[in-house]
C-alpha cells in the first residue's frame, strides 16, 4: 500500500522537475523552430559549461592537498570561477529572446579568457590550449562553421606568435603552475574529452534527431492533408460529372409541348430532358387530367 502511494508522488515530482528544466532552457520570442532548437541546445551547453568550470576549479584546488599547489595556482583558480556568472548571464539573455548575442558574448569571452590564460600561465606549455576545443566546437555548432575555422586559424597563429616572441627573448610567462602543471594539463584533457568530444556531440545529435522527428511528423501530417484534399477534389469532380443542368431559352411547341433541339429536331419533353440530364421520368395522371379523361368512370 505504501508503494502504491509513493509511485504517484514520485511520478508527479519527476514531471515537475522536467517542467522546471524545460522552463529553464526554453527561451521566449524565438523567431523560428530552428532558433527554438538552438536556444534549447544553448541552454544545455550553458549548464555543461558551468559543470566544466566547476571541474576546472576543483582540479586546481586538488593540487594543494597533493602538494603541487603554489601561490600562482590561487590566481589560476580565478579564471574558471569567473565563467560561472558569465554562463548564467548568457543563459538569462538567451531566455529573454537574445539568442545570437548571448552565443557571441559567450564564445568570444571564452576565446579571450583562454588566450589570456595561455599568455599568463606557462605560455606554450599552458594547459589552457586544451580549452580552445570547447570554445571552437561551440562556435561551429551554434554559430557557423566559418567561425570555427577562423578561431582555429587564430589559435594556430597565436601559438606561433608566442613561440616567436619566446625564441627572440621578448616573452616569458609571468606565472607558472609549477609541479601541478602535468596534473592540470591531464585534467583539462579529460574534461575536454568528456565535455566537448562526448557530451557535446551527444547533445547536438540528440537535438538534431528531435528536430528531424518533428519534421517527419509535419511531413506526414501534410501528406495526409494533401491526400484528403485530393480525395475531396476527386469526389467533387465525380459529383460535377454526374450533374448536368439545363439553361437558356428552350423553344417549346405551344400545342403539343415538344421541344426543338439545336439540330432542329422536335422531341418530347421527357426525351429532351432525359438526354441532357440525369433525370428519368415515370408517367402518371394529375388529378385534373384524371377527372377529364375518366370522368365517366
Amino acid at each position: 500500500m505504501e508503494r502504491l502511494l509513493l509511485r504517484p508522488s514520485r511520478s508527479s515530482l519527476r514531471r515537475r522537475i522536467e517542467a522546471l528544466w524545460d522552463r529553464l532552457l526554453t527561451g521566449r520570442g524565438q523567431a523560428s523552430e530552428e532558433d527554438a532548437r538552438m536556444g534549447h541546445l544553448f541552454g544545455l551547453l550553458m549548464v555543461v559549461s558551468t559543470g566544466i568550470v566547476i571541474s576546472l576549479t576543483a582540479a586546481f584546488l586538488a593540487t594543494f592537498p597533493l602538494g603541487m599547489g603554489s601561490g600562482d595556482t590561487w590566481v589560476a583558480v580565478a579564471f574558471p570561477s569567473a565563467f560561472i556568472p558569465l554562463s548564467i548571464a548568457c543563459l538569462v539573455l538567451a531566455r529573454r529572446g537574445h539568442l545570437r548575442p548571448a552565443i557571441s558574448i559567450y564564445v568570444w569571452s571564452n576565446f579571450a579568457a583562454i588566450s589570456a590564460a595561455a599568455w599568463v600561465f606557462d605560455g606554450l606549455r599552458s594547459p589552457a590550449w586544451q580549452l580552445y576545443i570547447w570554445t571552437i566546437t561551440i562556435a561551429g555548432t551554434l554559430l557557423t562553421p566559418a567561425y570555427a575555422l577562423a578561431m582555429a586559424g587564430g589559435v594556430v597563429a597565436y601559438f606561433f606568435v608566442i613561440f616567436g616572441l619566446q625564441r627572440l627573448g621578448l616573452y616569458r610567462p609571468p606565472l607558472t603552475l609549477g609541479d601541478g602543471l602535468v596534473f592540470i594539463e591531464t585534467a583539462c584533457q579529460l574534461i575536454m574529452l568528456v565535455a566537448a568530444v562526448g557530451l557535446l556531440t551527444w547533445l547536438n545529435m540528440r537535438s538534431l534527431r528531435e528536430a528531424l522527428g518533428r519534421l517527419r511528423a509535419e511531413v506526414a501530417e501534410r501528406k495526409a492533408m494533401e491526400a484528403e484534399r485530393e480525395k475531396l477534389i476527386a469526389e467533387l469532380r465525380d459529383s460535377l460529372a454526374s450533374v448536368r443542368t439545363l439553361s437558356g431559352l428552350l423553344p417549346i411547341c405551344a400545342s403539343c409541348k415538344k421541344i426543338r433541339d439545336d439540330q432542329g429536331y422536335w422531341s418530347r419533353v421527357e426525351e429532351y430532358i432525359s438526354h441532357r440530364s440525369g433525370a428519368r421520368f415515370t408517367h402518371g395522371l394529375c388529378p385534373d387530367c384524371e377527372e377529364k379523361l375518366y370522368r365517366d368512370l
